[in-house]
């Protein structure tokens, strides 16, 4: 009984400690459509884009979620440049709520090849390569 007692005591006792394993996932649109579903498990991810074709309202939205998603948590996007200057940083609350820049806003002065770095919370989630 008493082994039976110390396991469980154990077990709750780690299972208090541990993490949860959550999956993050976000999909990354230019303009209306889909460019690149991707997830939490990729890294280094990179996408190119022709700056040549560039219009005057085109632009990227970054939709972010987990398999536990948090409605009132509040969350940060922001890109930065290659140097690792802030471009611009968006806040809202909720899961899967669409954070949108303007391409144009950030792309005006730069000089191909150019790279931009987008975080969520902090943590970077792909890096944009304008050829």
């Amino acid at each position: 009984m008493r082994r039976v007692l110390l396991f469980l005591f154990v077990l709750i006792g780690l299972s208090a400690t541990a993490k949860a394993d959550t999956i993050d996932f976000y999909w990354v649109f230019y303009n209306d459509t889909v460019w690149a579903k991707l997830n939490g498990v990729m890294n280094n991810t990179e996408l190119h884009l022709n700056g040549t074709g560039i219009k005057a309202d085109d632009s990227i939205t970054i939709k972010y979620t987990t398999d536990t998603p948090c409605p009132g948590c509040h969350h940060t996007l922001a890109v930065k440049d290659e140097n690792g200057n802030k471009i611009e940083e968006l806040d809202k609350n909720g899961s899967w709520v669409p954070f949108t820049f303007s391409i144009r806003k950030f792309s005006h002065s730069y000089k191909p090849p150019s790279s931009y770095s987008f975080y969520y919370d902090g943590r970077l989630l792909f890096k944009l390569l304008i050829e």
